[in-house]
């Protein structure tokens, strides 16, 4: 009759070492002392077998944190953006700026995504300006936010920093897109440093009344330290729009923080003057299209 061991989580080393201990008492045609010296080497290495492999049954089982636990580890408080965040999905938080608008900051993979997002929507509203009339300054903004959103697409998360709390990266981002005289503005900053890693920064600004709309980029710039500034102000018949939007792409950090204001600012008081860069209108006009005196509803040229 044949016997059938059940093995169990803790009881393959006990069965290996008395396996060990039984073999031992097959050498009878060797001598004495020859055969107490085998045995006593057999039985002293199949206990360290079993004592090993005990052990190892002992360990704690570490777990590994993913990339996409780091990521969600990583919030606007923890980067020294402020504590003033309110996450609204995963990689996405927001908070609103002096002006009552909504600034918002995409982190790690799942903010790129988000930062794809929100540059499409921009591209759209060009495109719907090209459909209205073609120019040649909207279409080549079209074709600079193009290229920057297909770079976002293909770009791969940055590689993991090592961790030293001698060497710590400096960064700062800041977006401010707001209303001003007669129209709307948008600014942008980044700045990344560090000791041993290289960081890539860059900011867009745009600022749009009615067909009328200027941009500007500044980058993508390489370095350590390194940094991009972009600022841009129109004048104009509303409806009007600013957005701006500051880029750090560095070993364990990416960060995309952009603001976008509808509100145009104004230029007239009730005695019907304005200011601005048009000095003072008359009553019954205002200043857009550029630095002129319009009256007030008409189509820019």
């Amino acid at each position: 009759m044949s016997s059938r061991v059940e093995m169990h989580p803790g009881a393959w080393w006990v069965s290996r070492s008395r396996a060990c201990i039984h073999n031992q008492h097959r050498v009878p045609e060797e001598s004495t002392m020859h055969h107490s010296f085998r045995s006593l080497f057999t039985t002293t290495l199949c206990c360290a077998l079993a004592l090993g492999l005990a052990a190892c049954d002992d360990d704690e089982v570490v777990d590994v944190p993913t990339q996409e636990a780091s990521e969600a580890a990583i919030t606007p408080a923890g980067l020294g953006m402020g504590d003033d965040w309110i996450e609204v999905e995963p990689g996405l938080w927001t908070r609103a700026d002096v002006e009552g608008n909504q600034q918002f900051v995409g982190l790690g993979e799942l903010g790129r995504l988000h930062a794809i997002t929100s540059l499409e929507e921009v591209g759209a509203e060009l495109e719907q300006l090209l459909a209205v009339e073609e120019r040649e300054e909207v279409r080549r903004q079209l074709e600079e936010l193009d290229a920057y959103i297909t770079e976002l697409r293909v770009s791969e998360p940055p590689p993991p920093a090592e961790v030293s709390p001698r060497c710590a990266p400096s960064l700062s981002t800041s977006v401010d897109a707001y209303p001003s005289s007669c129209g709307v503005s948008a600014k942008a900053s980044a700045s990344y440093s560090h000791c041993s890693n290289w960081g890539t920064v860059r900011t867009f600004a745009q600022a749009t009344c009615g067909y009328e709309t200027k941009s500007h980029t500044c980058g993508p710039k390489n370095g350590s330290p390194v940094s991009c500034s972009s600022n841009v102000s129109i004048v104009g018949q509303g409806p009007c729009k600013s957005y701006a939007s500051a880029q750090i792409n560095a070993p364990s950090v990416y960060i995309f923080q952009y603001d976008e204001n509808f509100q145009r600012g104004a230029c007239s008081d009730p005695g019907g003057t304005t200011g601005g860069l048009c000095g003072t209108c008359p009553a019954g006009k205002d200043c857009h299209c550029g630095d002129v005196c319009r009256a007030v509803g008409t189509i820019c040229p």
